[in-house]
């Protein structure tokens, strides 16, 4: 249960604000946007699974819709993964690695990792959460952003006995977080999906198999599972549970899908980012030119997923 000290700061920070809220955007895509795809760990490895794209992009299918993954493992609103050996400039690269990006469209998943910290650091959650809107905001660019989810009840090796207490007092803050969150995207105009409350519907009476395989990182199954739920926020008209994903048009579509977040993961990622941007660049730095030369096999990708979208929509 939240304390009244924080529920006091919370009602602070969010209604002092309320005067400013903006109407909620048109949260529907439409034809040229580009989304930026960005968060913790659930949004980097969904590149490699590729469910949540596919769907989104049938569902598009005669839009012209591009989708940029700039997910990183471990990181918070403050962006602290992404510094790498810096991690004051972790936030900074942040901003840069989205604005360079240029979304019309950002999805954003934080709140996994931060809950983690408890009730005592949400008010500063929030906070920061509100400067990195405001700090990415540019003309015409909505932002969905995405509730954290719960941790299921798996054992854990190091003391299995207390795997339920933990994961009992964990996802209370998940909760509380998950809230503010909302309350956020309420308060700026923002789409809000609430992943949180769509797996406890889909827990009950009991779950129908794991979405995790360690409690907290998704499976194959898992993102197929909540891709058809975020799918379903954007085109609520379509049955998604009722598609054929296994089909060869559908199959065909997300390999073209995951081999494009392949080459794009290379051209903003690269695997020696050291020597070529970073402390070491005066060793291989000069190579770095070569690193613009993936935005072509990018977009080639791109149009050979729009065909395939096109093809997979009709059949």
């Amino acid at each position: 249960m939240i304390s009244p000290r924080v529920l006091i700061l919370l009602l602070l920070t969010v209604f002092g604000r309320l005067s400013f809220a903006a109407e909620a955007n048109d949260l529907e895509f439409r034809d040229g946007d580009r989304v930026v795809l960005l968060g913790g760990t659930i949004i980097e490895r969904e590149q490699q699974f590729g469910h949540w794209e596919t769907l989104l992009t049938i569902a598009h299918a005669d839009k012209h819709i591009t989708f940029r993954n700039l997910g990183w493992s471990g990181d918070t609103v403050w962006g602290e993964s992404r510094g790498m050996f810096e991690p004051h400039l972790g936030y900074q690269r942040l901003i840069e690695e989205v604005t360079a990006a240029n979304p019309t469209v950002v999805l954003v998943d934080y709140g996994s990792n931060e809950a983690f910290a408890g009730e005592e650091r949400l008010v500063e959650f929030v906070a920061q959460y509100v400067k990195l809107l405001d700090d990415l905001a540019a003309d015409g660019r909505r932002f969905i952003l995405l509730s954290p989810m719960h941790l299921e009840p798996i054992r854990v090796p190091y003391d299995p006995d207390a795997a339920a207490d933990f994961v009992e007092r964990t996802n209370a803050n998940i909760a509380l977080y998950s809230k503010a969150i909302e309350t956020l995207a309420l308060d700026g105009g923002h789409g809000f999906v609430d992943l949180l409350s769509l797996q406890s519907d889909w827990e009950q009476p009991q779950r129908k198999f794991d979405l995790t395989f360690n409690g907290l990182t998704l499976t194959d199954q898992g993102y197929l599972l909540t891709g058809r739920w975020l799918a379903s926020f954007f085109s609520p008209a379509i049955n998604f549970d009722e598609l054929d994903v296994d089909s060869p048009s559908i199959t065909q579509l997300r390999e073209a899908i995951v081999a494009k977040n392949e080459l794009f993961f290379h051209r903003w990622r690269p695997q020696n980012f050291t020597y070529l941007y970073s402390f070491r660049k005066h060793e291989q730095g000069n190579n770095a030119v070569e690193i613009p030369q993936f935005d072509p096999l990018v977009e080639q990708k791109e149009r050979e997923i729009h065909k395939l979208a096109r093809a997979a929509s009709e059949n």
